[in-house]
């Protein structure tokens, strides 16, 4: 099961969520002293925890990558020279880390994370979710967004174009589900977003 996606800028520059989707309803109690009216997150006070959330992994996975693209020795002006030649000779970083119980979910959840120019997609999964077909499918996502709405050349676009990220994120990741997909299911699901973006 997935819990949110993400996509935040990289550098240069600071983190900023550009796009956020949760799935599910993650546990997010609280402790009665910390409560007003103890139990479970309502309305607003939900949204604002769930934004800091995303805003800690975000960070996480801002970190993480800079410090690989500084042992790289990759500039940005360097990936997007590549981006002009060669969409597809795109050095992406990957990775993955664990969240442990409490920071900043209330579960032990693992995120999975892909990267290039100033942009990062990350899945926030289970513990227990398949991280080979989560990959797969974060790979899927990221070709998909970049063809329907060109986020890695204009990553701004994943929040005026918030529609048709929905609808790219919906498509492959139904309800949170990471599904298995062979050439079949790909092509179909593609005939489905082309029919449903038309009109966007």
């Amino acid at each position: 099961m997935v819990y949110a996606f993400i996509i935040h800028t990289l550098e240069p520059g600071p983190c900023r969520v550009l796009y956020s989707a949760t799935f599910g309803q993650e546990n997010l109690e609280r402790n009665e002293s910390e409560s007003d009216h103890g139990g479970e997150l309502q309305g607003s006070e939900l949204r604002s925890v769930r934004k800091e959330q995303i805003e800690i992994v975000a960070k996480q996975v801002h970190s993480e990558f800079s410090f690989r693209r500084a042992v790289s020795g990759r500039t940005f002006d360097e990936e997007v020279q590549i981006l002009n030649s060669s969409e597809a000779a795109l050095p992406y970083e990957t990775g993955i880390f664990r969240l442990r119980k409490g920071d900043p979910f209330t579960d032990e959840l693992v995120a999975i994370w892909t990267g290039t120019l100033n942009c990062a997609f990350v899945l926030v999964c289970s513990k227990h979710e398949n991280r080979v077909q989560a990959e797969t499918v974060l790979r899927t996502i990221v070709r998909y967004l970049q063809e329907y709405v060109r986020v890695l050349s204009r990553p701004t676009e994943a929040m005026t174009k918030a529609d048709k990220v929905t609808t790219v994120i919906h498509q492959f990741l139904p309800n949170g589900q990471i599904l298995f997909m062979n050439h079949r299911v790909i092509r179909q699901f593609e005939k489905e977003m082309e029919a449903l973006l038309s009109g966007k």
